[in-house]
């Protein structure tokens, strides 16, 4: 505890400079209009400061609920057709390259699997409430980002449960070219369904959310603080951004925190931010005083533009991931993916052009594992010439290498010998690198190791 005591002082004693959050994106002044049409002011603290006053540009919607939008330099061209492909983020199927037609359940199948059981809420009264009710998306069809929410919640808690509640949550949408930050903000616990009801409001508007880790965070917590308020949600679509970043940047980036990706990927850097473990006793200490000082203010401003600076960081990360895929040239080099990953989600994208042009390029640079996919893809693609001449070139230096050769050898090559040998060395491998196999990997392992010894002495006169 006093690690968290130190660290609130040391902020408490930079709330001079709490404003100063370097980033690339500088937010522009001003008022903006929401979709919903309603104009939020900008202007001073609701009251005097001393007592329950709030930060310059929020407006006080009810008693203990704030409100502001504010304007990013982060654009796009509205010119265009500005719209993104779906379905990398969500799992595939078993991967072939070989399949020109991309084995993915689409948008409607994934929510018609998602939902059984469940209770859609009820079209008419969600329209009372001012909430649009979620469109059903043709499975395969883009989605243009000026139809997406950007979400991000702050809580008292980072470990969810009932106990904990949402506080502070930043929207961000395409508007007029320009993405807007929709903040709300309660001072108080008794505001909370005020601000919940507000919040399924604004993502009603724009219901396909994107969020960063959502789908284990921010989603089951507005849905059980809403049951526990009595408030009913739109059946949301919901991307997580979180999990395709793990798959684009895990080998190449390491963590893939937001922040991380920010400086890794984003390149940008945050001064002065608020770690974001310290945001829920900032706001406990916050609301504990009625009487607020500027000091208080400056530190919770912070805990607001950390909030801002994720929703913004998120809209761009899925504008890079985007161009990672449809954009030509080695856009995979600039961002620092993964390429051999990258390779993986055009192929199940029906994009198998690109993605053999990739491995060939990433290949020779050396890349076993880039040679490894290309010879699984000419393997189920029956070309046993070309598979032959990339394993030529391959010498089996990773667990994952040697597992894609002894396919090859067993099933191209008819060289069971070989393939066993080969099975053997992934084995070892895994075992000095200490790798830890999934049960199931293990069980595929033993498996092949068993079948091909068998093969061997069938074979045998």
């Amino acid at each position: 505890m006093a690690g968290i005591k130190g660290r609130l002082a040391r902020l408490k004693s930079a709330a001079g400079i709490a404003s100063r959050v370097s980033v690339t994106e500088d937010l522009v002044g001003g008022a903006a209009v929401p979709a919903d049409g309603a104009v939020v002011q900008s202007g001073g603290a609701s009251e005097a400061l001393g007592g329950r006053a709030f930060l310059p540009g929020w407006q006080k919607l009810s008693d203990g609920l704030y409100e502001r939008i504010r304007s990013t330099a982060l654009r796009i061209d509205e010119t265009e057709e500005v719209s993104f492909d779906y379905r990398p983020f969500f799992p595939r199927k078993r991967f072939s390259l070989s399949r020109t037609d991309p084995d993915i359940v689409g948008v409607g199948g994934l929510r018609a699997l998602e939902n059984v059981g469940r209770k859609k809420p009820d079209a008419g009264a969600a329209r009372a409430e001012g909430m649009a009710t979620t469109p059903v998306l043709d499975a395969g069809l883009p989605i243009s980002f000026t139809e997406v929410s950007f979400f991000d919640l702050e809580t008292t808690g980072l470990s969810g449960g009932a106990g904990t509640l949402a506080f502070l949550a930043a929207v961000g949408y395409f508007s007029d070219g320009a993405l807007q930050i929709h903040q709300l903000f309660i001072d108080d616990f008794p505001a909370e369904r005020d601000f919940l009801k507000r919040l399924v409001q604004l993502l009603s508007l724009r219901p396909n959310i994107v969020s960063f880790n959502g789908a284990s965070f921010d989603l089951p917590l507005l849905k059980t603080r809403c049951v526990l308020n009595g408030l009913a949600i739109p059946d949301f679509f919901h991307i997580d951004a979180l999990r395709l970043s793990r798959r684009l940047w895990k080998k190449s980036v390491g963590s893939c925190s937001l922040q991380s990706l920010e400086e890794s990927v984003l390149g940008l850097s945050r001064q002065d931010d608020v770690p974001g473990f310290l945001i829920p006793r900032i706001w406990l200490d916050f609301i504990k005083s009625n009487r607020r000082t500027e000091e208080s203010l400056l530190v919770m401003e912070r805990v607001v533009e950390h909030n801002s600076l994720d929703v913004r960081s998120l809209a761009r990360l899925l504008m890079i991931m985007d161009r990672l895929f449809y954009e030509s040239g080695r856009r995979w080099r600039e961002f620092r993916a993964d390429p051999v990953a990258v390779a993986r989600e055009l192929a199940a994208l029906g994009r198998k052009e690109r993605a053999v042009e990739l491995l060939y390029e990433v290949g020779e640079y050396g890349s076993e594992e880039a040679l490894a996919l290309l010879a699984r893809f000419y393997r189920n693609s029956g070309d046993h010439e070309a598979c032959g001449q990339v394993l030529d070139r391959l010498e089996g230096k990773s667990y994952y290498v040697c597992i894609e050769m002894a396919k090859c050898f067993e099933h191209v090559n008819k060289d069971p010998a070989r393939a066993l040998q080969l099975t053997q060395a992934a084995a070892r491998i895994a075992e000095a690198e200490g790798r830890k196999l999934s049960v199931l990997g293990r069980e595929r392992l033993e498996k092949r190791l068993n079948r091909l010894q068998k093969k061997l002495v069938s074979d045998q006169p």
